[in-house]
This record gives structure tokens, sequence and C-alpha cells, in this order.
């Protein structure tokens, strides 16, 4: 099972270079900080008030990147916004402990800098495939055919468009209706909507 900062790096990763697309990496730094706020999310250790992240559990996860996130935003006196935390945690060189994930997980491999896939992998859809096929192959079922999406599918594509990634998934002759049904699923995602918000907030700074 992959984690959404696994299957947000995959979507990354440019097929015939094997490196994270130029265009796409510096939204992805925000995007898997936001994406680990969303997996503490799932089970309720954080939810989001009045644009400020709240820390309801900080028992520990057993997932180190969780853990280190538990850990700070507990260390702090007074909530901080959900922007603040993104911006603290895309500092902790999350690209690199991703990969080494998925490196351990036998998904990708790294050959002199450049990644390539794992056949057949684990989490391969269909058998034979690699990881990243089978994760778009789902993320068009779910938009495309009407697939029933699972709450991260929802968190995972809120996040991609957030990080200006859904035409990595869908081709440029479905990204506009396909923007339109992304649009439409993740309206109910309240958490996943504060992150998209929170990372267009840090854009415009950046800008």
């Amino acid at each position: 099972m992959l984690a959404l900062t696994e299957k947000l790096l995959l979507l990354s990763i440019e097929d015939d270079s094997g490196e994270v697309i130029p265009f796409v990496s510096e939204a992805l730094r925000f995007g898997l900080a936001g994406a680990i706020l969303a997996e503490l999310s799932l089970p309720g250790k954080v939810t989001v008030q009045d644009k400020e992240l709240i820390l309801n559990e900080d028992s520990l996860t057993g997932d180190e990147l969780l853990d280190e996130a538990v850990a700070l935003i507990s260390d702090e006196e007074v909530p901080q916004k959900v922007t603040y935390w993104i911006r603290v945690l895309s500092t902790k060189k999350l690209k690199k402990k991703v990969i080494a994930r998925l490196v351990v997980k036998n998904v990708i491999a790294l050959e002199e800098k450049h990644f390539t896939w794992v056949l057949p992998s684990a989490e391969g859809t269909p058998p034979g495939g690699s990881a990243k096929y089978g994760l778009k192959l789902h993320l068009r079922a779910v938009i495309l055919a009407g697939e029933e999406p699972q709450p991260t599918d929802l968190i995972l594509l809120s996040l991609l468009k957030a990080c200006r990634m859904l035409d990595l998934v869908f081709t440029r002759d479905e990204l506009k209706a396909a923007r339109k049904k992304v649009d439409e699923r993740i309206k109910t995602e309240a958490f996943g909507k504060a992150v998209t918000k929170a990372i267009a907030a840090l854009d415009v700074e950046k800008e």
C-alpha cells in the first residue's frame, strides 16, 4: 500500500528521463508536505479550524514522516495556519526521503541518479505494469469512468490540482473535462480543499 506522498512523487517522474519533471519540482515540495498533513487527517489526528491546523491526538503512527510532523506540531505552543506547516515541512528534504521509501518498497530503482520502474510491481495494476501505470489507470477510472473513489483518491486529486499535475494523468484532449469532474469530486473533501488553498497561497508568495 502506497502512502499519499509516494503516489504524488510517482506521478511526478517522467518515464523517459527517469527524473522528476522540472516544471512540477517546486510545487511538489509543497504537495509532499500537504500529503503528510492529509495522511494525518485521515484517522483524525489533525483537523482544520479557521485555516489553522489543530492537533487532536499525538500518539505515534509508526511512520517516520508522519511522526516527525506530529512531533513538530505538538511542540508548537499555539495553533498555526496550514500554510505555516506546509512551509515548514517542505524544508525537510521530503523528496529524498520518499524516494528512499519507494526504493525500499521495490517500486522504483535508482540507477546513476535516474529512476527506473521495477517490473512487475507489487503495486502495479494490471499485473506486470508499473505502480505509476496502475495508479494512473485508477485515477482515470475514478474521473472518466465514474468509479467510486476512496478518501485517499479525493485527497490525491486535490493535491494534483494544487500542484498543477493533472495533465500528468489526463491527455490534453481530456484535460478540460477532467478538471471539471475533478472539481465536482473533491468539493466535499474539506481537508484536501484546505491544503489546496494553502499550497495556492504559497505559490503566490513564491512569485
